[in-house]
């Protein structure tokens, strides 16, 4: 099943990150609603090989739990917090191009990152 929201932008030349973004969206729509709605757009760029995520700042919480799970997941090798511009948040990342593995951990590693920023944050 291939889910992406109305908003994501995936070009359609860059497959591996499309696959990855799609397996991403349907595990977060699948723990978190809000979480979901929140990091309202992925995007990919095969030029630069390269993922983005995106939400507003004042979503800014969920962009910093999604940081937090992409350090989780195996498959990426890089990820940085881009500066906010005109109110959006974004992160950059990257998966591994050799022997690329499509798995992501288990709902509850998504489950607990929200838990433990959420506590800190007290929301």
């Amino acid at each position: 099943m291939e889910y992406q929201s109305e908003m994501d932008n995936l070009e359609t030349s860059y497959h591996e990150a499309n696959i990855f973004i799609n397996l991403l969206r349907q595990q977060i729509e699948r723990v978190d609603s809000i979480m979901n709605k929140a990091i309202y757009q992925f995007r990919t760029n095969h030029y630069k090989q390269c993922m983005y995520a995106n939400c507003t700042t004042d979503n800014e919480v969920y962009i910093s739990i999604l940081y937090d799970y992409l350090g989780k997941i195996d498959a990426i090798n890089f990820r940085e917090f881009k500066l906010p511009s005109f109110g959006i948040e974004a992160i950059e990342f990257r998966i591994k191009t050799d022997n690329i593995q499509y798995k992501l951990p288990n709902d509850d590693v998504l489950r607990q990152c929200i838990g433990e920023k959420l506590s800190i944050m007290k929301i």
